[in-house]
């Protein structure tokens, strides 16, 4: 009982108590079943209530990082400096980058002739909009007399400023009925209409093969050079290059 006596004052007394955790019945009470149910029913809320906050918490915070990663797309658009031409297939966002399926770019080079480039997937990193990676890589150019140069890789990277894109593993080169060219690595710019690589090259033909360490390739496919350690021989082959 409280000062004043009151079963009021009482039970607030024995609430406060219960809600420090310092209240104990009597012994005549406390093994009574309705204090027990009361105990563990005051218990059961309290679990309840921090789960309720610790549930609103993580509902606000992802809430949070959605409208951030939202506000960060539409910001910074990530593929505000590909070409208009791109066409891309599915989108999916992992950190900075995004990836997308099957992407696919048209474009003219200086001379007025086509150009395509596609790949199995892209990935661009928004902090670099300009730059797309590119894996399982396939170009095809139009030269002067409408025949057209095929171009396979591994991966590679395009770069929308300079308009060239860097080829890596694995690099084929072909105009069906003249030449197959392989290498490693080699670059080519779409501005300029030159294919250049200071890898180790073959070249073959109807009825020759030709080596070199560097081979550039201009004036719209009509001028091949070669430099360093080049060989050749002729009569060496029968038959057309390979044929894809």
């Amino acid at each position: 009982m409280t000062k004043d006596g009151s079963p009021r004052g009482e039970a607030r007394r024995r609430l406060l108590l219960a809600r420090e955790g310092t209240y104990h019945t009597s012994p005549a009470t406390r093994d009574e079943p309705g204090e027990k149910a009361r105990r563990l029913l005051f218990l059961t809320s309290q679990r309840h209530s921090a789960r309720v906050r610790r549930l609103r918490t993580g509902i606000f915070a992802a809430s949070g990082l959605l409208i951030l990663l939202l506000a960060g797309v539409i910001i910074f658009n990530p593929f505000k400096n590909l070409p208009k031409n791109i066409s891309i297939g599915a989108v999916q966002v992992e950190g900075t980058n995004v990836i997308v399926d099957r992407p696919k770019i048209d474009g003219l080079q200086q001379n007025g002739r086509p150009f395509e480039i596609t790949a199995r997937s892209g990935t661009e990193d928004i902090l670099k909009p300009n730059i797309l990676k590119l894996l399982a890589v396939k170009a095809r150019i139009t030269l002067a007399d409408l025949s057209q140069l095929e171009v396979w890789a591994k991966d590679g990277v395009y770069d929308n400023q300079s308009d060239t894109v860097v080829l890596h593993g694995d690099v084929r080169i072909q105009n069906t009925g003249n030449y197959l060219i392989e290498m490693d690595q080699a670059s080519l710019n779409f501005k300029t209409n030159v294919f250049f690589s200071d890898r180790f090259s073959s070249m073959r033909l109807t009825n020759a093969k030709i080596e070199s360490d560097t081979i550039t390739i201009s004036n719209n496919g009509d001028h091949i050079s070669f430099e360093g350690g080049v060989k050749s021989a002729f009569n060496a082959i029968s038959g057309s290059p390979e044929k894809e």
